[in-house]
């Protein structure tokens, strides 16, 4: 695969900004012109690794439309050149019929005028195209296969990098995805502002059922710092002498996240 060209799509910018480092993002930058214009496998690893194979399907299917135009140029120039032949179709040929240089740029005005409506029509059916397969690349994200995972990575299973940043400033903190909204936040998170903003609150902090999931959620009001003074409900004391509760029920009372007042 050798091209000089080759389309750089929005989503991949969307991919390279969550990256930490501007090292990273140029290290990835490369490895993805490299393979689109000289077909050459990257040698990176880790979460640029994860990031490079989302991005390596859209890169092979517009390789394999190219290869196919071209075929199909050539072949049609060929046919071309033989029905000319067969029809012994010449410039004087052309003036009998009446087909004359500006009968030719009038049809050649209304067919470039076709092509552009058909290239644009075909672009938008590619970026919707291309919408689909980047949910399904993060569907299948987890089930990549890196042999050298970076810390804090399961076996069988590739953390993002706003996912390992968390698990390393929470480690006893649930850090799972649990739908495709959270994953496409996942992209544009600023998670070092986040993490920030969870250590400022002692509540937070001291939540048993705090996860990443649920941030993401509430990832507004916590940058506001809604949650910095936030206490445990106030129980009415009538009602807890009134009742006896387990100490399951008490616990629960004093850890869920949801139940809280400022």
């Amino acid at each position: 695969m050798a091209n000089n060209k080759f389309t750089f799509y929005e989503s991949y910018l969307q991919m390279l900004e969550p990256l930490s480092t501007a090292k990273e993002k140029l290290e990835l930058l490369m490895s993805v012109i490299k393979y689109a214009l000289y077909g050459e496998a990257p040698n990176i690893k880790g979460a640029l690794l994860s990031v490079f194979l989302a991005i390596k399907p859209n890169i092979d299917n517009d390789q394999k439309r190219r290869e196919i135009n071209r075929s199909n140029k050539i072949g049609k120039t060929t046919t071309n050149n033989n029905e000319t032949e067969r029809n012994g179709t010449n410039k004087n040929e052309m003036e009998r019929n009446g087909t004359n240089k500006n009968e030719m740029e009038r049809n050649g005005t209304k067919w470039n005028e076709q092509k552009r409506m058909l290239t644009d029509a075909r672009a938008q059916e590619r970026e919707k195209e291309i919408e689909k397969e980047i949910e399904i690349d993060i569907e299948r994200e987890k089930e990549i296969d890196i042999q050298k995972s970076p810390p804090l990575v399961k076996a069988g299973e590739t953390l993002s990098l706003s996912q390992q940043k968390f698990k390393n400033n929470f480690p006893n903190k649930n850090v799972e995805l649990k739908s495709i909204e959270d994953k496409k936040i996942d992209l544009n998170i600023n998670i070092d502002k986040l993490i920030e903003s969870i250590k400022q609150s002692n509540f937070l902090l001291n939540s048993d059922n705090l996860d990443l999931s649920w941030c993401y959620s509430h990832y507004e009001e916590i940058i506001a710092g809604k949650y910095k003074n936030f206490k445990n409900k106030s129980l009415d004391p009538i009602a807890i002498h009134t009742r006896q509760y387990t100490k399951e029920e008490l616990d629960n009372i004093f850890t869920n996240i949801e139940d809280c007042v400022i």
